[in-house]
């Protein structure tokens, strides 16, 4: 119970459990509302690009998703940026991730626009919010907020953990600012890099 007690305290902060099983007396770590607010504004922003990329793509789903599309356009935008990326990154177009990213962006564009324009979203969908989203909605957010809680409590945001698995991507996706996956062996130097070059990264 000691863990659960520490969990949103201030490091190498005393913390007085009444007992196994109950709560606990503990300062709050004084920076934990301002990691909460950049986690919470990071997560909005993310979750509002990828309902527009996904906007136009969803507008084809079959009749009985079609009012569950709000909930289905993030997950076809997140597969839209994913396979145009990596297809963009390793194709012979060869380009960075960050164009990449902005062609995703146009393509969405596109797709949105030409969904208005012959009102496959305006006809054939309605927009009003399916009756079972707020508990999905509440589900989600319980699951985010679960999800970074440790960096609420390290009052700052961070690696979660101890896994190794941060030093590869970190790295990689610096990388992949500047340079395709196709041109990574003639990159910069780093320590990581011998790593990056081969599979399976």
């Amino acid at each position: 119970m000691q863990y659960c007690c520490r969990l949103l305290v201030a490091p190498n902060t005393d913390c007085k459990c009444q007992g196994p099983g109950f709560g606990c007396r503990a300062i709050i770590h004084p920076l934990m509302l301002p990691v909460a607010v950049e986690n919470l504004l990071v997560g909005v922003v993310g979750l509002a690009l990828l309902l527009y990329l996904g906007f136009g793509l969803s507008a084809w789903l079959p009749p009985a998703l079609q009012p569950y599309r709000i909930l289905i356009a993030p997950w076809a935008g997140y597969c839209l940026l994913v396979v145009t990326t990596q297809f963009l990154t390793n194709g012979p177009v060869a380009l960075d991730a960050l164009a990449s990213a902005y062609v995703a962006l146009a393509l969405a564009t596109a797709l949105n626009a030409y969904a208005l324009l012959h009102r496959i979203a305006v006809s054939r969908i309605s927009l009003a919010a399916p009756p079972d989203l707020l508990p999905v909605a509440l589900l989600v957010l319980a699951a985010f907020i679960l999800c970074v809680i440790p960096l609420w409590s390290y009052g700052f945001t961070t690696v979660i953990g101890e896994n190794w698995d941060a030093e590869i991507y970190m790295g990689l996706g610096e990388y992949l600012k500047g340079y395709s996956q196709a041109a990574l062996p003639g990159a910069l130097p780093n320590p990581i890099l011998d790593t990056l070059i081969n599979p399976p990264y």
